[in-house]
């Protein structure tokens, strides 16, 4: 089978990419290290000034590094204790920030270097390191070669399995400097999660709780046929969480929200401190979420990891008090079917 074809036939529409902001990615983690330097004469030289930063990170951490200057087009780098190294030049719109999000598979001291991305660039930067302990991390180095299957449209495939727990959060990552990753996880369900380039087309992300217990398959592959070459996979098995799952129908019997389709509400208190994830799908429509705080701000999301008749919102409760969740769909006069899960548990980050 070809993985791509798979997903045209599920899924009909082209992919929306979200651009996450600096703001929006840290609230997500309940410990962050904040760095501020200056890049100029003084600092160490390859070519370009940069400065190292060190941090201590155990296997399962979820981490979101973010640098940011207004003196010069930033340039991040991450090394691991055992020597992987992952970078990053442009991130956001105006595309001199620097972004790096991935899920630590070791024990020990990470090195963080910020650079420029032209010689001699000189000023002012800050590195903010968001952080969340998630789970236990099973880290795979693998080949993409001609000895694996090849999948109906040329890709070479490796596939890996696990067990987990229904209500288990789970989050696998594929990464590649040899080509353009692709992950598919196939669920008991027969629908697949998949993701072509999360932060770049170097790196694929799976992020997801799961509804029933059992074993897992994913595969690691590429975006285009016949590519080659070594990759990191990790799978993390994160902690069971406390879960509702809401069956729905949206139709001509519902209200319209304004610029979108019929939509119904669901209303929660929460206390400051929970983690939530709240996640809308349908085979009917293309689904759309929205999260309203106490304060009337909001978060919203439409296609989740490339997935028309998904959303995703995950969040930290920052004031406790009635959150508003509203379910849509994207277009006017779509009805049918939807499930909302919506799961929270206490926010807790980990060493």
């Amino acid at each position: 089978m070809s993985f791509k074809t798979l997903h045209k036939n599920f899924y009909l529409k082209i992919l929306i990419v979200v651009i996450f902001f600096l703001s929006a990615a840290v609230s997500l983690f309940c410990q962050t290290i904040v760095f501020e330097g200056s890049l100029g004469p003084g600092d160490a030289r390859l070519g370009r000034y940069f400065d190292t930063h060190t941090v201590q990170f155990r296997s399962g951490m979820r981490v979101i590094a973010v640098l940011t200057s207004s003196d010069f087009d930033t340039y991040l780098y991450v090394e691991s204790p055992g020597g992987v190294v992952r970078k990053n030049d442009d991130y956001g719109e105006d595309g001199t920030n620097s972004r790096l999000e991935f899920v630590s598979s070791e024990n020990g001291e990470w090195k963080f270097k910020v650079t420029s991305s032209e010689d001699n660039a000189e000023g002012n930067y800050r590195v903010t390191i968001a952080k969340e302990y998630l789970g236990e991390v099973t880290a795979y180095s693998g080949v993409l070669d001609k000895d694996d299957p090849i999948a109906m449209k040329g890709e070479y495939y490796d596939s890996y399995s696990f067990m987990a727990r229904a209500n288990q959060r789970i989050v696998i990552t594929m990464e590649s400097d040899d080509f353009d990753s692709y992950l598919v996880v196939q669920l008991p369900s027969g629908y697949p999660r998949m993701n072509d380039d999360y932060q770049d087309e170097s790196q694929s992300l799976i992020d997801f709780i799961i509804e029933t217990g059992g074993e897992y398959r994913v595969y690691a592959t590429s975006t285009f046929p016949a590519a080659k070459g070594a990759y990191e996979l990790s799978i993390l098995l994160g902690r069971i969480v406390d879960g509702k799952i809401i069956p729905g129908r949206l139709d001509k019997k519902d209200a319209v929200l304004d610029g979108y389709g019929y939509y119904d509400e669901y209303t929660y208190f929460w206390e400051a401190g929970r983690h939530v994830i709240a996640e809308l799908s349908s085979g009917d429509f293309d689904t759309y979420l929205f999260i309203e705080r106490p304060d009337g701000s909001e978060e919203e999301n439409d296609d989740y990891n490339e997935l028309v008749n998904l959303s995703h919102i995950e969040l930290v409760v920052e004031q406790a008090g009635e959150y508003l969740i509203t379910v849509s769909s994207y277009e006017e006069g779509e009805s049918g079917s939807y499930t909302l899960k919506v799961f929270i548990w206490d926010d807790v980050s980990g060493n």
